[in-house]
């Protein structure tokens, strides 16, 4: 089965747990400078948007997906 899963979908349908690899994604992201902003707080940010994804779905913090299977 071959899948493609799309960030930043209006209607997720896939939720990925990433609770326990929160700080590793920001410690990534700093690395990267050029990928991300370097605005006060961006950090934060990060975390919160991650809680409000994994709002509702058992998770403190998520990633949403709209997962679609091609057949």
């Amino acid at each position: 089965m071959r899948e493609v899963y799309i960030r930043g979908a209006l209607s997720p349908n896939l939720w990925v747990d990433i609770s326990d690899t929160i700080e590793l994604k920001i410690a990534a992201l700093r690395e990267h400078e050029s990928q991300v902003s370097r605005s006060h707080g961006w950090e934060e940010r990060v975390r919160a948007r991650a809680q409000q994804e994994a709002a509702g779905q058992d998770m403190t913090c998520a990633e949403s997906f709209r997962r679609i299977i091609l057949r």
